[in-house]
């Protein structure tokens, strides 16, 4: 659960591109859910309900209507 949320948290939080060339030992590799086990399905859903529950670091007068780091990734 940690891993997933370090990852969602990481797309949130550093928005910029790494300056790391690609490798085949730091590529990210996107999944599709299907293929997922169900300890990673619930991983996932659980690193959601944690950015739900965390507040926004948006500036409103940006982006109205963010609440909460979920939104922040949203927008």
């Amino acid at each position: 659960m940690l891993l997933v949320f370090l990852l969602v948290l990481g797309v949130v939080a550093f928005p910029v591109a790494n300056s790391l060339p690609c490798t085949l030992l730091n590529a990210g590799v996107r999944r599709e859910w299907s293929f997922l086990t169900r300890l990673e399905r619930r991983e996932y859903i659980d690193a959601l309900f944690c950015l739900r529950s965390l507040p926004s670091v948006l500036p409103n007068d940006q982006y109205p209507g963010v609440r909460d780091r979920f939104d922040d990734f949203v927008a």
